[in-house]
């Protein structure tokens, strides 16, 4: 895999997109092309089954399942609604997978290298230097307590370049020009080498393909704000799912810094439903309806506590993981928060209203910008009938931009 490399595309293909997270895995079919907004043809979203007391092998065998089943679907009502949307004879191109946490682990490096003298820049010169990181990357997932799933081998799914600097100066095309001081920022992406192949057997029930190419939810998702929002250069984006939180920072237009943290939507229906000594189910439920602002007065005096409470460990866990990061930074004061669920929508909430204890930022307020379906469908096209779903939506934005470099770059 080399550095600088984007899919090689077609003007326009149908690629399927499968998006692997910790709540709920998705599917899609997506035309991409290089000279127009995408088109979302057709999606499917499965949930992976809430588990009261968190169980790591059950929540692998779970997601497995529902990959399974997204790829069914896929391959079923997926292809047979493509006949009525004038793609009948277009063929499934490539098949993508966007992993989030737990099931990948990221990380983004920059090196200031100085030389004594000017010296040329080769492709060998920069994949060295990756590569020094790539396998220190390796030996800490290897030897550290990063996360249970990673157990087996790690394997890497991404090495991008994200900015190469010359003497200062940024370039596009570095190679053969001549320079002593070397600044670059890359991101390198691993999954577990077992559930990577648990995955593409589950797919291959469905789907035959030669070649699957696998992201990180964390860079697409960098890729593609980069490109929707470029007059924003610093601002943290807040993905969260199931049973965690992912956060990017974005310092000066460049992918700083990403970690995550184990709260997010399952966390709080469980909490929920201890505090309100309710089944799990019926917690969720009087959660969506508090989201959308039609419960009655009764059961929003039960609730609001329970948010504050909630809303304040989510808070002080975010700070936690934030003032952990190895470079200490004042906090962009832009959010992007992508919000597919009503439950998520409660997260986007208390980032309007609560402070984070500890951490200064570069405003005295935040500026929350929600990704949500109606602000992303502006820069996606969505097939007639379709549900909008905001994940898939972003993600074919990236993937697009891929194929639009391709194209502009050869």
């Amino acid at each position: 895999m080399s550095l600088f490399s984007f899919q090689k595309q077609k003007d326009e293909t149908i690629s399927a997109v499968f998006e692997i997270g910790s709540g709920s895995v998705a599917g899609a079919l997506v035309k991409l092309s290089s000279t127009e907004h995408p088109q979302l043809l057709y999606s499917y979203r499965e949930a992976i089954p809430f588990q009261e007391n968190l169980e790591h092998d059950r929540l692998v065998a779970d997601m497995i399942l529902a990959v399974e089943h997204v790829a069914k679907n896929l391959g079923d009502d997926g292809l047979v609604h493509l006949n009525f949307t004038g793609y009948r004879r277009h063929r499934i191109h490539d098949i993508f997978y966007s992993f989030a946490s737990p099931w990948v682990l990221s990380q983004t490096t920059v090196l200031d290298i100085k030389k004594e003298t000017e010296t040329v820049i080769t492709k060998q010169l920069l994949d060295d230097l990756v590569a020094r990181e790539q396998h220190s990357f390796e030996k800490l997932i290897k030897e550290g307590d990063s996360s249970s799933v990673f157990d087996s081998d790690a394997l890497m799914i991404e090495k991008k370049m994200i900015q190469v600097r010359l003497n200062g100066y940024p370039t596009d095309n570095p190679y053969k020009k001549t320079a002593h001081q070397i600044e670059t920022a890359f991101c390198m992406s691993f999954v577990p080498a077992d559930i990577m192949q648990k995955i593409n057997t589950a797919v291959e029930k469905t789907f035959n393909f030669r070649k699957v190419t696998p992201h990180s939810f964390a860079l697409l998702s960098y890729s593609a704000l980069r490109d929707l929002f470029h007059t924003e250069r610093d601002f943290i984006f807040v993905d969260v799912h199931g049973e965690l939180t992912d956060v990017l920072v974005v310092k000066n237009g460049l992918l700083a810094h990403t970690f995550s943290f184990p709260f997010g939507t399952h966390t709080l229906i469980r909490k929920a439903s201890r505090l309100l000594n309710l089944m799990p189910e019926l917690a969720e439920s009087s959660l969506r309806i508090h989201a959308l602002g039609k419960n009655d007065d009764a059961t929003k005096a039960k609730i609001a506590p329970l948010l504050q409470i909630v809303q304040k460990e989510w808070l002080t866990a975010f700070t936690t993981a934030y003032t952990a990061l190895p470079e200490k930074i004042a906090l962009p004061h832009t959010f992007f928060v992508i919000t597919d669920t009503d439950l998520e929508v409660l997260f986007a909430d208390v980032l309007k209203t609560g402070a984070l204890p500890g951490i200064s930022m570069t405003a005295s307020s935040p500026n929350i910008i929600t990704l949500d379906d109606a602000t992303l469908a502006m820069h996606c096209r969505i097939g007639r009938r379709l549900v909008p779903d905001a994940p898939l939506l972003l993600q074919a934005v990236a993937l697009n931009t891929f194929a639009y470099h391709q194209k502009n770059n050869g």
